[in-house]
């Protein structure tokens, strides 16, 4: 099951405002020729690839609040 989400898919792409508790965030990447990619998790940790990361994130934290408090429309 691991390899399997190290191989799942993600924008690298910073033309996305993020909302966190500290409001609305942007964020970029280390190198400017990350931005047009789309990587997987495997490969933005071998390469440390910000937004990847930040996509990751807000994933987890989506399903948590599913699990937590049920879907919105409950």
């Amino acid at each position: 099951m691991l390899d399997a989400s190290v191989e799942r898919k993600y924008s690298a792409n910073p033309g996305e405002v993020f909302y966190t508790g500290g409001g609305a965030q942007t964020f970029n990447n280390f190198e400017s020729d990350d931005n047009g990619r789309i990587l997987t998790v495997r490969r933005a940790f071998q390469h440390s690839v910000n937004l990847v990361f930040v996509r990751l994130m807000r994933d987890i934290v989506h399903y948590e609040m599913v699990q937590t408090t049920g879907t919105s429309a409950t």
